[in-house]
């Protein structure tokens, strides 16, 4: 994986809330997830080219002031480390269906900042930057005709900004918030490590995320939240690419593809 693009842009969105002043809003947990994941890509005409769909599991931690009752400036950083094995049903490069597993590795970390209007109960706006980087791993499988599909590995980085609208309402014991808006990729990197290897770029097209967290507990003393989230990408097809493999030479692109997530995360609190 990019590491050093990773670390790069991780200094920078720590920096952006390093300026936070500390105060009885702040809060910072840790969290474990698991989430459905689907990934799909399609022809020039629409008809699908293959699916992957499995579980993933993540785990991360958070820092925010979404705890205060008043209005004013929202700001939060979280990041997550995500994997899994998922089912690949989709086709060889001359069309052969065929079969195979998938795995996932990656990191997604993200910057926050917006504004809270009400007291107890009101209304959140927000916008966020993050990166998200994941290695793509698709192993060798079996076609309709049982002859061996050989697999290979794909390396994606994803820039992207999101803008959003929050409810939020503070009970006695505990509290909820709804997120939802529209996600869009800033700029993206594919790199293919099959034979000679090649670089692709997605192209940008905006998707939908939302998210319903629970928190449980009183004023600092909250302790455990669970959420329900959903979050997407959807890209257009890439510029063709020259690739060789083999002793010949092809033209590559990267399919419209779509890439959805449902979710389920706990945390914990100790902040």
């Amino acid at each position: 994986m990019h590491t050093k693009n990773i670390s790069a842009i991780l200094f920078f969105l720590l920096g952006c809330t390093a300026t936070a002043q500390a105060d009885e809003t702040n809060q910072a947990n840790v969290q474990f997830g698991v989430q459905s994941f689907r990934w799909r890509e399609f022809d020039d005409n629409g008809g699908r080219l293959l699916q992957e769909k499995g579980a993933r599991f993540s785990i991360g931690a958070a820092f925010d002031n979404y705890r205060r009752e008043d209005s004013g400036t929202l700001y939060g950083i979280n990041g997550k480390i995500y994997l899994g094995s998922v089912n690949y049903d989709g086709q060889t490069q001359s069309g052969i269906p065929s079969t195979a597993d998938v795995s996932y590795v990656g990191l997604n970390i993200e910057a926050q900042g917006g504004y809270r209007f009400g007291r107890r109960v009101g209304l959140d706006v927000f916008g966020a930057l993050g990166v998200d980087e994941w290695l793509r791993s698709i192993q060798d499988g079996r076609t309709a005709t049982g002859t061996v599909a050989y697999g290979y590995d794909e390396y994606y980085t994803i820039l992207y900004g999101k803008a959003g609208l929050g409810f939020f309402q503070h009970l006695d014991g505990w509290r909820y918030l709804l997120q939802g808006g529209v996600k869009m990729p800033l700029s993206t990197s594919e790199r293919v490590d099959l034979g000679s290897g090649v670089d692709l770029q997605p192209g940008l097209k905006p998707s939908a995320f939302a998210n319903i967290q629970f928190d449980f507990g009183s004023g600092r003393h909250d302790r455990f939240g669970v959420a329900l989230y959903y979050d997407s990408y959807r890209f257009s097809e890439s510029d063709p690419e020259l690739l060789t493999s083999g002793g010949s030479t092809y033209l590559v692109v990267q399919p419209r593809s779509h890439m959805d997530v449902y979710g389920l995360r706990l945390s914990y609190y100790f902040l």
